[in-house]
This record gives C-alpha cells, sequence and structure tokens, in this order.
C-alpha cells in the first residue's frame, strides 16, 4: 500500500499505485501550474500526463534531501509547460505562415502584371542574397521549398519564413510604385 511516507520509495521501484498515489495528491497542483503557464484546458491536461511520465521515468533522481518533493515536480511542471508553449507557439507560426503564403495572391503573378524584368532585377538586387536565391529558385525556377531547404541546408519553416518576409518587402515596393 502506497502512502505518505513510502510513496518516492515505492515509485523508485516503479510501484504503479505510486503514480497513482502522485495523481490524486498532486494532480491539481500539476494541473494549475500548467493551466497558468498554458492558458488552454487541452494543453493542460497534456502538460499533466507528461509531467507524470517524466516523474515516472527520472523517479531515481529526486533526492528528498535537496527538497521537497512538491517542489521538485513544480518545478518539473513549469519546465514543461514552459517547453509546451514554445512548442506550440512554432506550430502556430508555420500554420500563420502557410496560411499567409496561401491566401495572398501569387507574387510572381502581381510582378509580372506591374513591372519589366529590368524593375524586378533592380528590386531584388536590394534582396539579401539567400533572399534572392530563394526567391528565385521558388517562383522563377519553380522549385518546391522542400528542395530549396535541403539546397541550403535549413528546415521549411526558415524558408518560408523568409519567402513571407520577401513578400511583404515587395509588395510594400509595388504599392509605393
Amino acid at each position: 500500500m502506497v502512502t505518505e511516507d513510502n510513496f518516492i520509495e515505492e515509485l523508485q521501484k516503479k510501484n504503479v499505485e505510486a503514480i497513482d498515489y502522485i495523481f490524486n495528491c498532486y494532480g491539481n497542483l500539476i494541473y494549475k501550474i500548467a493551466y497558468l503557464n498554458l492558458n488552454s484546458k487541452e494543453l493542460s491536461e497534456e502538460c499533466l500526463n507528461d509531467v507524470l511520465l517524466k516523474v515516472w521515468i527520472n523517479s531515481s533522481k529526486f533526492n528528498q534531501s535537496k527538497g521537497e518533493f512538491k517542489n521538485w515536480i513544480s518545478t518539473i511542471t513549469k519546465n514543461l509547460a514552459i517547453d509546451t508553449l514554445r512548442k506550440n507557439k512554432n506550430i502556430k507560426l508555420e500554420q500563420e505562415l502557410d496560411e499567409g503564403l496561401s491566401s495572398n495572391t501569387n507574387i510572381e503573378d502581381e510582378i509580372n502584371e506591374k513591372l519589366s524584368i529590368k524593375e524586378v532585377e533592380e528590386m531584388l538586387k536590394h534582396l539579401k542574397p539567400i533572399d534572392r536565391y530563394i526567391l528565385i529558385n521558388k517562383f522563377f525556377i519553380g522549385k518546391k521549398t522542400k528542395d530549396i531547404a535541403k539546397e541550403l541546408e535549413v528546415n521549411m519553416g526558415y524558408v518560408n519564413l523568409r519567402i513571407y518576409r520577401c513578400r511583404k518587402i515587395l509588395k510594400e515596393a509595388l504599392e509605393r510604385k
């Protein structure tokens, strides 16, 4: 039987009842800390499960002489919540970039309608070399984003971000003309 006095020892022995005990005693604390950082019921519940798994896997690392279990589990929760928040911000940014790229009119069509080739060349000269390379390969040569990313040895998110920023710069330049 797992009690307040032996739950850490039982957890380190990998007794499943110890996790049940931790969930019953600390589940609300974990959820509240996660919710304060994430402000989402679903993400907080996911974080709660991740914390319990992390506690189960790393139970041998807890040392009672260094502090209370409550503080240890609170620190784990806070760190996992922050990691979850960062991960979800990156996912949200990628989704926004994808939506922005697909919802805007094709920049190549817009450029062709408003400018001559010489004017396009002049505008591209003002971009960074990496941006020029990405735009030329994407819109004039017709390469896929993943192929450009592979050539540059970067991830697709980086390429999409560069395209998104360049499109904004070029669009502003077009509007000034």
